[in-house]
């Protein structure tokens, strides 16, 4: 069939529309650059033989491929396809490995990005650039099924999505993220005893900032002068009170609340007020 048919190639270039893959576009298809394709066999097939990158501004040449039905197969002639130039071609994401704190507040441009300030067009690193519409924008992925999470401690590999005001966009290297773990798994806290005795004349919490909180953590709590400063520990259910108790014998834990967010529940004990 090879011998038979002489499929014919539709000169000039063709303009692109950025992003677009001809490879998987219907409009773009090898087989409409055939001008004499109503009279070539319908189970033939065409196909590009060299890569067009319809993100990277350039021109590009790519040969058609044509298979017939019995196998036979013949390079019928070329297309050349012209990308336009965007912002991607401008600019290069540079990125880098981060280590963060439990539960921190960032930055994808500020902490993950390492190309000055005022780089990127409409940088959203710069003041007046901050909320506009027009900035550029920047996006963090992972690269498994797990969504990164400051509360969630570990090493992400991830990279960012930069979309630029003209609407290109590209993906940064890949990078680490390394999550510390929290307050509440590294300072290890616990009942001293499984019995405790109080007076009931005794308050055993106080409100701060509108919530209650233990008067003397140290009494209760192992390693208590460890818990940093702004720490909330305090009773879960019935000895949650800033009054004074009656006597008798009452089961309770602990809760305690760390600056990073985290916290950590104690085992039960007992607290005998007479």
């Amino acid at each position: 069939m090879a011998d038979k048919y002489q499929p014919q190639v539709k000169s000039g270039t063709v303009n692109l529309k950025w992003g677009t893959d001809v490879t998987n576009d219907w409009d773009y298809e090898a087989r409409k650059f055939i001008t004499n394709d109503s009279s070539i066999p319908v189970s033939t097939s065409y196909k590009y033989l060299d890569p067009v990158n319809g993100k990277n501004g350039g021109t590009y040449t790519t040969r058609i491929q044509v298979t017939y039905a019995d196998g036979s197969k013949e390079v019928v002639g070329s297309v050349t396809f012209v990308v336009p130039t965007t912002d991607v071609d401008k600019y290069q994401p540079t990125v880098h490995d981060v280590m963060l704190e439990y539960g921190a507040d960032y930055s994808i441009r500020k902490d993950f990005i390492t190309n000055p300030a005022g780089y990127f067009p409409n940088d959203p690193i710069l003041s007046q650039f901050e909320w506009t519409s027009d900035r550029t924008e920047f996006d963090l992925n992972t690269d498994s099924e797990k969504s990164f999470s400051v509360t969630e401690p570990g090493t992400y590999t991830v990279h960012v999505k930069v979309t630029y005001p003209d609407g290109s966009y590209e993906d940064s290297n890949k990078f680490k993220i390394t999550v510390l773990p929290s307050q509440a798994e590294t300072i290890k806290v616990a009942p001293k005893a499984s019995i405790f005795s109080v007076s009931s004349s005794s308050a055993l919490e106080y409100y701060d900032d509108l919530r209650s909180t233990l008067v003397d953590p140290g009494f209760f709590l192992t390693n208590a002068s460890a818990l940093p400063e702004g720490t909330v520990v305090r009773f879960n259910g019935s000895l949650g009170s800033t009054d004074t108790l009656g006597p008798g014998k009452y089961e309770d834990y602990l809760i305690v609340y760390f600056p990073d967010g985290s916290r950590y529940n104690t085992d039960n004990f007992i607290v005998n007020v007479k």
